[in-house]
C-alpha cells in the first residue's frame, strides 16, 4: 500500500506518489510530479466540498481543480487527462508539467525517470505511549521526505526545470 504526499498552493505544485518496496516494510518512490503555474494566475474560486479521489486511484486535487491522481494497481500517472506509465521497476517515473511554456496549450509535459529511492519503515512499538509513537512516526516520516526530496532535487531535469523555467522535453 503506497501513499501520496501533496503540497499544493504558491507557483509550484509537487505531488510524490509511494508504493510498498519489494522487500517486506519498504517504501519506494513511484512517482513525482512538479507542476508549475502561470505567474500571476489566480485560482478561480472552486465550491469547498469533500473530495476523494476515484474508484481505484489516488492522488490530490488542488483548489482550482487540477487532479494528480495515481493507480498503484494499474502502475499509471494520471495528469491532464492522459495517463502516463511507470517506468520498470527501480526507476520512479518524473512529470515535469510548465504551464508558462511558450506556445504550450494547456502546458507542457516533460516525461522522464529517476533512480527510485527505497526506504525501509521502522517498526513502531504499540505498546509505547502515543507522544513517543508520533515523535518515531514524525521521524520516519521526515527520513523518508528527505531521501525523496534529495533524489528529486539531484536530478539534471529537475535542476534545469528550475533554472530555466522549462519542462525539458515535452510530450
Amino acid at each position: 500500500m503506497g501513499g501520496v504526499i501533496t503540497s499544493f498552493g504558491g507557483p509550484v505544485n509537487t505531488t510524490c506518489f509511494t508504493d510498498s518496496g519489494a522487500e517486506p516494510g519498504s517504501i519506494v518512490l513511484a512517482a513525482v510530479v512538479i507542476w508549475r503555474r502561470l505567474p500571476g494566475a489566480t485560482s478561480p474560486t472552486v465550491p469547498r466540498s469533500p473530495w476523494r479521489a476515484p474508484d481505484g486511484w489516488s492522488g490530490g486535487r488542488s483548489d482550482d481543480g487540477r487532479e494528480v491522481l495515481y493507480s498503484e494497481k494499474r502502475r499509471v500517472v494520471r495528469v491532464l487527462e492522459r495517463e502516463y506509465p511507470l517506468p520498470s521497476a527501480g526507476e520512479a517515473l518524473l512529470l515535469l508539467i510548465d504551464e508558462r511554456a511558450v506556445g504550450a496549450s494547456p502546458a507542457a509535459v516533460g516525461v522522464h525517470s529517476l533512480a527510485a529511492p527505497v526506504q525501509m519503515r521502522p517498526r513502531i512499538d504499540r505498546t509505547l505511549d502515543k507522544p513517543a509513537r508520533l515523535a518515531l512516526m514524525s521521524a520516519a516520516s521526515r527520513a523518508e521526505h528527505a531521501a525523496w526530496n534529495g533524489a528529486i532535487a539531484a536530478h539534471p531535469a529537475v535542476k534545469a526545470f528550475f533554472a530555466s523555467g522549462s519542462s525539458g522535453d515535452a510530450t
